[in-house]
């Protein structure tokens, strides 16, 4: 059932179509479109159809491969016979999807949280014209709250960037520091070696004493080359970060944007319904 679900999505999920429900199944994978119906075992979900809508896409899902769906519209679909598959309105959906994304900001998954509170956002007010004025304002404020976490997200993001790109820094300066101080060493204890050679006949502890500069060297110039090539990977990786680090402030300015109209679009929401 898994490989048949993944294989239609690859062709339907790319339709124009207005999605209002949602089925998340266990392995991760998220189906949109339009419950038709729960069955005891199944539940089945209009995925796309044609402009004419004489042709539709329709999947039915097993329900053990359901982790929790949610209609739109409450009590469009009623609840199955003892199915274990939790149900959720819309405003507990979309609070669950915030709850699942700030923990995979807690983990470190910064890119999957914001993805996540950018979707919640957005389902927050599917439909909102076929609501009443009070489901409205909620609606709004889910999504501003959600626009204000991504926020967050985001910010946290540039911040972990900007730490592990200092870190990589201050690491291969670090090292590039001790490397060149060891050479120094290296210099100054072959330059008094032929310093002694010069003054007396070779004996045996120079003879060892040279030895262990060759040894030296080997292993500094081994080094260095490791070095090198370490340098020119973090290099590499600043300028990704670097490039992170622009897309991500871009995000930031955007998202701070959305958060402003959501703002004003809950306070409008508010007023309006006290009117009423």
């Amino acid at each position: 059932m898994k490989l048949y679900v993944k294989y239609i999505l690859a062709g339907v999920l790319c339709s124009p179509w207005l999605f209002a429900d949602v089925i998340d199944l266990k392995d991760g994978t998220r189906v949109e479109g339009l419950i038709l119906a729960e069955n005891d075992d199944s539940l089945e979900i209009e995925v796309g159809q044609n402009e004419s809508g004489t042709i539709r896409r329709v999947l039915i899902i097993h329900s053990s491969e359901v982790k929790s769906w949610m209609a739109d519209k409450e009590g469009r679909i009623q609840r199955g016979k003892g199915d274990e598959v939790e149900r959720l309105d819309g405003k507990a959906y979309v609070e669950k999807m915030m709850d699942a994304a700030e923990e995979e900001i807690g983990k470190g998954h910064y890119n999957k949280g914001i993805e996540q509170f950018n979707a919640a956002a957005d389902l927050a007010i599917l439909n909102l014209d076929d609501k009443e004025p009070a489901q409205q304002l909620e609606s709004l404020e889910l999504r501003e709250l959600a626009l204000r976490l991504q926020l967050a997200a985001l910010e946290g993001k540039s911040e972990s960037l900007e730490k592990r790109a200092k870190g990589l820094e201050d690491e291969v300066k670090a090292r590039r520091k001790r490397l060149d101080r060891e050479i120094e060493e290296y210099k100054e204890d072959k330059e008094d070696l032929a310093d002694e050679r010069n003054e007396q006949n070779i004996q045996l502890g120079q003879r060892h004493k040279q030895s262990d500069l060759v040894q030296r060297e080997e292993e500094l110039l081994q080094r260095q080359n490791i070095l090198l090539q370490q340098e020119a990977e973090v290099t590499k990786m600043l300028n990704e970060y670097d490039s992170e680090q622009l897309k991500t402030q871009t995000q930031i300015k955007l998202t701070k944007e959305r958060v402003e109209e959501a703002e004003n679009k809950s306070r409008l929401a508010e007023r309006n319904l006290r009117r009423r």
